[in-house]
């Protein structure tokens, strides 16, 4: 598995979209969004700034069957859990639990593999 580095300009597929967290339990807090669509590359994102380099929480899906591509996948995987995420009879996602991740931590996108993860003691001014 070769591993990428994030930066401007890299011809791998990874995608960054910062924003302020809807509805925050903490003013300032930033959620993070990611798409790693590359079929056997994993991204280590080591935090540069104060607002990444904090304690998050973090959301990832996944596929279930690895013969098929992301895109095309019909079952996917919240944060490695042991079954496919499934719609209730309601129509009602399950509860999204993230884990939890200490400062200082890097971000590990792997491959095809999308997500979030919530810094929520980023202070960030522009989300306060």
């Amino acid at each position: 598995m070769k591993t990428g580095r994030a930066t401007r300009g890299h011809p791998l597929s990874l995608r960054l979209h910062a924003h302020c967290t809807a509805q925050p339990a903490k003013p300032g807090s930033v959620t993070l969004a990611f798409a790693n669509m590359a079929e056997a590359v994993t991204f280590n994102i080591v935090g540069g700034s104060s607002i990444i380099s904090g304690a998050r929480t973090e959301y990832r899906i996944t596929k279930a069957n690895s013969s098929q591509p992301l895109e095309q996948a019909r079952e996917l995987i919240f944060n490695d859990g042991p079954v496919p995420l499934f719609v209730g009879t309601t129509g009602a996602l399950p509860a999204l639990v993230g884990d939890k991740a200490v400062a200082g931590a890097s971000l590990i996108v792997a491959s095809e593999t999308i997500g979030w993860a919530v810094f929520a003691d980023a202070k960030a001014s522009a989300c306060m």
